[in-house]
């Protein structure tokens, strides 16, 4: 049986050079923080984006509060995808509405802000800060 004929062309250097140059852009960048005071648990955030107590159980109280977070996350103006930054230092205030700034903190990551993510509510704490960095913005 005869083996079969392969290129090998390892004495050759490459002759193709293959590279991309990125348009050039700016980015807007937004920072979400809870503010200090606020209690972060789910039924005390639900009383205060409602103004009363929540009145179920803590597990109810956790799955209301997913089903907000997923709700607003669908409408808000960001793209599915988003490069979150660890650098404040010149970004725009988003922590003005207290469901945004939970939502975008329950659905990111360290790294990632994902819109169709399952909220992680672990990460609705006061001392998280979340800078969402949205390109294309002039």
């Amino acid at each position: 049986m005869e083996r079969p004929a392969l290129l090998h062309n390892m004495s050759a250097m490459p002759r193709t050079v293959i590279s991309h140059d990125a348009p050039p852009g700016s980015l807007r960048t937004i920072a979400f923080r809870i503010a200090s005071g606020i209690q972060v648990s789910p039924a005390a955030l639900l009383r205060r984006l409602d103004g009363k107590p929540w009145k179920g159980t803590r597990d109810g109280a956790e799955r209301e509060l997913r089903r907000r977070l997923d709700e607003h996350a669908a409408v808000l103006p960001y793209p599915a995808a988003v490069l979150v930054s660890d650098r404040a230092t010149g970004a725009a205030d988003g922590s003005g509405d207290m469901l945004t700034a939970c939502t975008i903190l329950a659905k990111s990551s360290g790294r990632v802000y994902l819109r169709d993510k399952e909220p992680n509510l672990a990460n609705i704490r006061k001392d998280r800060v979340v800078v969402l960095q949205i390109p294309g913005v002039e």
